[in-house]
């Protein structure tokens, strides 16, 4: 016995009849739904601690920038997010607030350290806020430290730095004991500066570290060479050592020297600038046996003393006042006759102070 068709099951129909679902010929095709699309990729994020190290770099807030830009640099790697640019300009940003604030501080640091050496100063500064070779005017001592006014060299001035000097590291000593190894050190280190035409009367001071200053690692001393007077230098001392050394039987009237020495060579130089003798007469005793110190003595004098009133008549030479002028003979001694050298050098020397400029008639 077979069962019933279902309800569904389509009746029976010919061979060559249309499928039910088929379309009858020459009908539209029916509408088909186009094949499902598969959904598009989600659009990256950007991160949002990239943009919070932008914003807070731009901000000058430099440590929650770096905090946030570091973070956002390993985040948006590890997520694929946007956002690396962002948080590379909030670094940035970051360290050129670094750079500005380190300027600012240090910049503070100086005026607040400048303000503080200055303080009471009157318009001075610091001997050791100069150089060797630098010059000055106005100088004045504070304790161990010495204030001044920097002047340029080739303008009137006082003095000038002569050297430096790093006393050898050590305990404290004191302050004698500090200002005793300065003075012998500059002394020193400025010797050469002594060959200058105001060489002798050269004031010779010492800007030297106290206790404090020691502890702190502070030995630096500045040699100082104070000029007083009565005019003012108008050149470096360097450029005032103008010596020329010349043979004594070399001497002519007109030269100048800034010292005596019975042989060898002396020191000449230009009497424009301060000395101690000048030559005005040059005369040879006669030949003979040594007559003894005192007629020696005697014939140097009358030949000088004869050449002076020939030269200068009974008033003497014409000298500034608070120069005055004298005159002198240099004879020659026992060693120098048997040497068959005779001469005599008559020279003016100032009575009060050096002599500036020529007095001997041209």
């Amino acid at each position: 016995m077979t069962s019933p068709p279902p309800d569904d099951a389509p009746a029976w129909a010919p061979p060559d009849a249309p499928a039910p679902d088929a379309p009858a010929p020459g009908a539209p095709a029916p509408y088909a739904p186009a094949p499902h699309a598969e959904p598009s990729a989600a659009r990256r994020r950007t991160n949002g601690l990239a943009v919070a190290s932008l914003v807070t770099g731009l901000l000058g807030l430099v440590l929650p920038a770096v905090g946030f830009g570091i973070a956002a640099l390993v985040q948006a790697g590890r997520r694929g997010e946007k956002g690396r640019g962002l948080a590379a300009g909030g670094l940035v940003a970051a360290a050129v607030w670094t750079l500005v604030f380190s300027v600012v501080a240090v910049m503070a640091a100086h005026r607040v350290q400048d303000t503080a050496r200055r303080i009471d100063t009157h318009g001075k500064t610091w001997a050791s806020d100069l150089r060797g070779g630098d010059c000055f005017s106005a100088l004045e001592e504070r304790s161990t430290r010495i204030l001044l006014v920097p002047s340029p060299c080739d303008r009137p001035h006082e003095g000038e730095i002569g050297a430096e000097v790093t006393l050898p590291a050590a305990a404290f000593p004191g302050d004698r004991a500090v200002a005793e190894m300065a003075r012998k050190e500059c002394g020193e280190r400025t010797r050469f500066l002594r060959q200058s035409t105001y060489g002798n009367r050269l004031e010779l001071y010492a800007d030297r570290p106290d206790e404090k200053a020691w502890k702190d690692g502070d030995r630096d001393v500045l040699c100082l060479l104070r000029y007083p007077g009565p005019d003012r230098l108008t050149a470096p001392l360097l450029a005032t050592k103008e010596t020329e050394l010349v043979p004594l039987a070399r001497l002519a009237p007109g030269d100048c020297l800034t010292k005596w020495q019975i042989s060898g060579f002396l020191p000449a130089i230009d009497c424009r600038l301060e000395h101690k003798f000048e030559v005005y007469a040059v005369f040879t005793l006669r030949d003979g046996e040594w007559p003894g110190d005192e007629a020696v003595a005697r014939d140097a004098d009358e030949g000088c003393r004869s050449r002076w009133e020939a030269m200068f008549g009974p008033a003497g030479p014409r000298v500034p006042a608070d120069q005055g002028a004298d005159r002198h003979y240099e004879a020659p001694v026992l060693d120098n006759w048997m040497k068959e050298n005779r001469q005599v050098t008559c020279l003016i020397t100032g009575t009060i102070g050096l002599l500036r400029g020529s007095v001997v008639p041209k």
